[in-house]
């Protein structure tokens, strides 16, 4: 994907000169664009053998909602955040247990986020870190709107995002 996004970034570079972006700056904006429609693309094609098209855009939903607040993990290859998208965003959609089930999951997602969100988000946001408080607490209202919801899939969904914001310390050499 970064050699198809160079490509285009170079080639709108090529076509307005006077413009004051430059091609590393639409790289990185095809290559989001790209892994964005790349993992609903992917997605959706999956969903469609599992036949749970509408249980897998609610996942997605749900993920890139939380992801967009909380932060989380990110991987070194754009392909791969692709390829595991897919994965949990599908998983998620086959979701189907008890109530109580959903609100364990949905309460163990609660406590991640008050301890660990917003993680890793220093580098993808132009946020203040003074507002990082505030996107904590959107983050477990939009967790807690599923105590209200009770659905299996946004608690699996919530559950796997919130496990992505868990940083290990790193020892003291």
């Amino acid at each position: 994907m970064q050699t198809i996004a160079y490509k285009l970034a170079l080639g709108l570079k090529n076509r307005v000169p006077s413009h004051h972006g430059s091609v590393a700056v639409f790289q990185f904006a095809f290559e989001v664009l790209l892994n964005i429609i790349g993992a609903l693309m992917l997605t959706l094609f999956i969903s469609l053998f599992t036949g749970q098209i509408l249980a897998t855009c609610l996942a997605l939903t749900a993920l890139a909602a939380l992801r967009m607040v909380s932060g989380g993990a990110h991987f070194k290859y754009s392909s791969l955040c692709t390829l595991v998208t897919a994965i949990v965003a599908n998983f998620a959609s086959l979701s189907d247990f008890p109530a109580i089930y959903v609100v364990v999951a949905t309460s163990i997602s609660v406590v991640i986020a008050l301890i660990y969100a917003p993680s890793r988000i220093e580098e993808q946001t132009r946020i203040p870190k003074k507002y990082f408080p505030v996107l904590k607490l959107i983050s477990v209202i939009l967790i807690a709107s599923n105590y209200l919801i009770g659905s299996s899939i946004i608690a699996v969904t919530f559950l796997i995002q919130s496990l992505t914001l868990i940083r290990k310390k790193r020892r003291k050499a």
